[in-house]
C-alpha cells in the first residue's frame, strides 16, 4: 500500500510540474555593422565629403581617384620600472663626549632604478577609391561606426509576457519541488515508522 501511496504521489507531483516557456527569441536591438554603414551611408563623393570634409591626401590614377583620412593617431606606452633601495637611521653610540639623548643621529641609504619603456604608434584612417562620382573601395583602420539600431520585429509585449510565464512557471516549480522533497520525507518516516 505505502509504494503504491509513493508511486501515486510522484505521478501526481510530475504531471503538476509546469513546463518553463523559452526566452523570447526575437532581441530588442540589432546592430548595424561596420561595413553596412560604410556601404550604404557613403556611395559617393558627396557623401564622403559630408562626413569627412577635406582629404588629407588625395591621389589620382588613371581614372582612378583615393581620398586618404587621416582621422587620428593613437600612442600606447608600457613603463616598466623596477626600485630598491635601503635606508636606516640610528643614533652615534660611539660618540662619548654627549649625552646619550643629544648624540646625533646618523642615516645612510641607497636606492637602484630601472625603467624600460615600449611604446608603438598606430594611425587610424579611413580611405576612399572614386570612380568618378562613385565609391568603388573603401578602407578603415581603428575605427568602427556600428550602432544599434531597434529591430522591427521585436514586440515588447510579447516579450513581457514571455517573461511573466517564465516567471510563473519557475515559481510553480519551485513551490512543486519543496512539495515533493516534503512528500519523500513523509513517505520515509512512514516506511520507518510502521503504524
Amino acid at each position: 500500500m505505502r509504494n503504491f501511496l509513493l508511486a501515486l504521489l510522484v505521478v501526481i507531483w510530475l504531471s503538476s510540474c509546469a513546463v518553463v516557456p523559452p526566452f523570447y527569441p526575437v532581441p530588442e536591438f540589432i546592430v548595424k555593422s561596420h561595413d553596412d554603414v560604410m556601404t550604404e551611408n557613403f556611395p559617393t563623393k558627396k557623401s564622403v565629403f559630408i562626413k569627412f570634409g577635406t582629404p588629407t591626401k588625395k591621389e589620382t590614377f588613371e581614372n582612378v581617384e583615393n581620398w586618404y583620412y587621416k582621422l587620428s593617431e593613437v600612442t600606447n606606452s608600457t613603463i616598466t620600472g623596477i626600485s630598491s633601495g635601503v635606508g636606516s637611521i640610528y643614533q652615534d653610540p660611539l660618540n662619548i663626549l654627549l649625552k646619550p639623548e643629544d648624540r646625533a643621529l646618523i642615516t645612510s641609504s641607497s636606492q637602484i632604478n630601472s625603467q624600460k619603456v615600449k611604446s608603438s604608434t598606430v594611425e587610424t584612417y579611413a580611405q576612399f577609391w572614386f570612380v568618378k562620382d562613385t565609391v568603388m573601395k573603401w578602407e578603415t583602420s581603428g575605427v568602427n561606426y556600428s550602432y544599434s539600431i531597434p529591430n522591427p520585429k521585436y514586440n515588447k509585449d510579447t516579450a513581457l509576457i514571455n517573461v511573466t510565464e517564465r516567471d510563473i512557471a519557475k515559481e510553480k516549480n519551485k513551490n512543486l519541488a519543496v512539495l515533493g522533497f516534503a512528500g519523500i520525507v513523509a513517505w520515509f518516516v512512514l516506511v520507518l515508522n510502521p503504524l
